[in-house]
């Protein structure tokens, strides 16, 4: 079985953008008092993840 999408270049940039504002909202919680430290730990996990799929969105779809 294979999951085939036929407009990939647009998942790959929803999946981008998505991984992003996980790390950005993960990162203004870790930023509050008592949060705890694995929230800034999913900011940098989700910060690689959005970085690696970035690199799968074509040039004329990335965000200026």
């Amino acid at each position: 079985m294979g999951n085939f999408v036929p407009w990939r270049n647009a998942a790959w940039v929803l999946l981008s953008e998505r991984a992003a504002v996980l790390s950005r909202q993960c990162a203004d919680c870790a930023r509050r008092d008592g949060v705890p430290e694995t929230v800034s730990s999913a900011a940098a996990a989700a910060a690689g993840i959005a970085e690696q799929l970035a690199g799968h969105v074509p040039e004329g779809l990335r965000p200026a």
